[in-house]
């Protein structure tokens, strides 16, 4: 090829590229303002299972509906269906901590070692008196374990003890990492903490007062931390998408990760945060809804997370196969509660609280959810556009490789055994490395420090499925040509 050709042919891929990053920066989501038309889109776009979906005004349940994936031959929910929420037990659980401080059995700023007997945290450099429940509602403890994997539901749980001290399906043990009130640290372990101390303070197992505290009052009659046969019918299948249905999990962190509950329950919750109830007085839920500390992304409350530039209140849950989110504004007296059965579901959370921050709740007058939302898809076109780049180039590779082998060419030194077989195990080494850390529990491991089920790729950003497929289009076609190569 002339130096001519090679230029021009180097110019026409210089602009075929500009003219990709062009059409990839500059196409915008549309976002239908109708919860339930988004929803149906998302649902099928996503290829998530199903979801449930409440919105309240004005203090009042205004809509609720449910929408299955077309895929499914019977739809995996209702309106009434019940779901694992995750970590949004954990501002349930707030609530009953509050209910002790209204009785006067404890104070927020007293130690939590003060009213638990039945565990101690380990030794540390760090004080343990200045682990008070206020810090620990806020994550501001410096205690560690963020989160838990769970047990499969046939597997006999351990006890709060033994939880707190690891046995947890290889998520870690509770222990103080840094000086309490100097930082945020997200502590799910915090959590299970609080659970040992009400069973201690209120002489009842936790599911038990929580249930009598808060959840009956409210009317939350389909939510449990230890859901009954009634409760577990009414229970959806969790999937990881839409055709791949995963088994269910069970906690004995239930305090943390626990509650099951359906979209109708959580919002007689958030209404009972937007207005007078029967069982916390005002002034304890204000406390809860305010600025304990900045947590970067949110400021922390007592159980909650606020926004800080809208205000809005409300946290988010995630356990295998189930992700949820609850949000509401005192100012406009409005919420959402958003509940689906499918670990893609953070997929579909966000585009709902954009569009009810922007028509129902009127707090984004500058659309930066909208903004927020483009960024994240144009995001994901250009990472599948890469990966079909790569597609086409493994395409073209593979197309050498074959005429390699008819022409008998050789590629220099590279048909040198030794350069021949390196280069293949290199290329063997990278292929399987790329695998694991994509596609098994031990790359979540070895990613995050934390043992999952699913691959890293699951929590990977949208497009990254077609990045990876065209990677490894690329280094198989490499491989080929590599081996294709005849000898000298």
């Amino acid at each position: 090829m002339s130096i001519n050709k090679k230029f021009k042919y180097a110019l026409f891929v210089s602009l075929n590229l500009i003219a990709h990053a062009y059409f990839v920066t500059h196409t915008y989501a549309q976002l239908d303002l109708d919860l339930k038309n988004n929803a149906r889109s998302e649902v099928q776009e996503h290829r998530i299972a199903g979801a449930v979906v409440a919105r309240i005004e004005n203090n009042k349940l205004a809509e609720l509906f449910a929408v299955n994936n077309a895929a499914l031959a019977t739809p995996s929910v209702s309106e009434n269906s019940v779901f694992q929420v995750g970590s949004i037990s954990k501002p349930v659980t707030a609530w009953a901590v509050m209910t002790l401080v209204r009785d006067g059995k404890i104070k927020l700023d007293d130690p939590v070692s003060k009213h638990v007997s039945r565990w101690q945290l380990p030794r540390s450099n760090y004080q343990t008196k200045a682990v008070t429940i206020r810090r620990v509602l806020s994550h501001t403890a410096g205690l560690t374990l963020s989160g838990y994997p769970g047990f499969s539901e046939h597997e006999p749980l351990p006890s709060i003890e033994a939880s707190l001290s690891g046995d947890t399906n290889r998520a870690g043990n509770v222990r103080l990492f840094q000086e309490p009130g100097t930082g945020f640290r997200y502590s799910g372990g915090g959590y299970t903490l609080l659970q040992l101390m009400i069973e201690e303070v209120s002489g009842l197992p936790f599911h038990q007062y929580i249930d009598q505290a808060v959840l009956q009052p409210l009317g939350m009659t389909n939510s449990s931390y230890l859901p009954t046969q009634p409760v577990r019918a009414k229970r959806s299948q969790a999937y990881r998408v839409v055709d791949e249905p995963i088994p269910q999990f069970h906690f004995r962190a239930r305090a943390a990760a626990g509650l099951h509950s359906t979209a109708d329950d959580l919002a007689k919750f958030v209404i009972a945060n937007l207005a007078s109830n029967s069982v916390l007085p005002d002034h304890l839920i204000e406390l809860m809804h305010s600025e304990q500390i900045d947590a970067g992304f949110a400021s922390a409350g007592l159980g909650f997370f606020v926004n800080k530039e809208s205000g809005v209140v409300g946290h988010g849950g995630s356990n295998l196969g189930w992700r949820a989110d609850i949000a509401f504004d005192k100012k406009t007296k409005s919420g959402l509660v958003v509940l689906t059965n499918s670990e893609r579901g953070e997929r579909l959370i966000p585009t709902l609280k954009c569009a009810w921050t922007i028509h129902y709740n009127a707090r984004d007058e500058n659309h930066n959810c909208l903004n927020a939302l483009n960024e994240r898809k144009t995001n994901a076109r250009f990472l599948a556009r890469i990966g079909s780049l790569l597609l086409v180039l493994s395409a073209a590779l593979l197309g050498l490789g074959v005429c390699l082998k008819i022409t008998k060419r050789t590629f220099g030194k590279i048909s040198e055994p030794a350069i021949r077989w390196a280069l293949l195990a290199s290329i063997a080494g990278l292929i399987a490395t790329i695998a694991v850390l994509a596609h098994t529990p031990l790359g979540v491991y070895l990613l995050s420090g934390f043992w999952g089920i699913f691959s890293t790729l699951h929590y990977a950003p949208q497009g990254s499925e077609h990045l990876l497929l065209g990677i490894y289009a690329l280094l198989i076609s490499l491989a080929f040509i590599i081996s294709m190569t005849p000898k000298r």
